[in-house]
């Protein structure tokens, strides 16, 4: 039980824990996002100085926000 305890108290398995938890939890969050950034019309027109050819959703940083906030709440 001791070395159980020791293995969750270093930081090296907590920092390597937050990635992929909030890797996991972006994966399954952002197709929610991108629909309802198309069903909602959240989109970013091309334009002169546009790289994209297409409508794109503007809604990415928010997923980055919601995983990276949820992650630290968690652990």
């Amino acid at each position: 039980m001791t070395y159980l305890k020791a293995f969750l108290a270093n930081p090296y398995f907590l920092g390597c824990l937050a990635m992929v938890a909030a890797f996991l939890l972006s994966m399954r969050l952002y197709p929610v996002i991108i629909y309802l950034g198309r069903k909602r019309n959240l989109l970013d027109e091309p334009q002169d100085r546009s790289t994209h050819l297409h409508k794109t959703p503007t809604l990415g940083g928010v997923g980055l926000f919601i995983s990276f906030s949820l992650t630290l709440i968690f652990l």
